[in-house]
């Protein structure tokens, strides 16, 4: 589809100002195109998953084994949408939460032509160990 300004005028939700390539904790809602019920059906007020919400449980579940620094944190298969809670490491982790989550905390790393680089540096709730970077020559 091309885009067309007439029809594709969606405004930003992102904060202005905002640098989303650092570390955070996200909020996520996603939902089925047009609201189907894909994923199981709440009886007597208990989400019962069907395949399909078997399948997008363990994939959340799995995420962490393909995005090794990624943590985890809330998440609700419910019958059309999902609700993710996950906590990014990167430069501006508040360190609270990373010590509250596991999060590794990530700490800028000057590098020889003057780039910030992250670093990943290990803490108390985390065995990840200090990533290593190769040095140019």
């Amino acid at each position: 589809m091309v885009f067309d300004p007439r029809l594709h005028h969606r405004r930003s939700i992102r904060l202005r100002g905002y640098d989303y390539a650092g570390g955070g904790a996200y909020f996520v809602t996603i939902c089925t195109v047009g609201g189907k019920c894909l994923f199981g059906e709440v009886v007597e007020g208990k989400m019962f998953l069907n395949e399909a919400g078997q399948l997008v449980q363990k994939t959340w579940d799995s995420l962490p084994t393909r995005f090794r620094s990624l943590v985890l944190d809330a998440f609700q298969v419910m019958p059309n949408h999902i609700h993710a809670v996950f906590v990014l490491p990167g430069p501006g982790l508040d360190p609270a939460l990373a010590k509250a989550t596991g999060a590794p905390v990530v700490q800028p790393f000057e590098g020889r032509r003057g780039r910030d680089r992250p670093s990943l540096v290990a803490n108390k709730n985390n065995r990840q160990e200090a990533a290593s970077h190769p040095r140019r020559k």
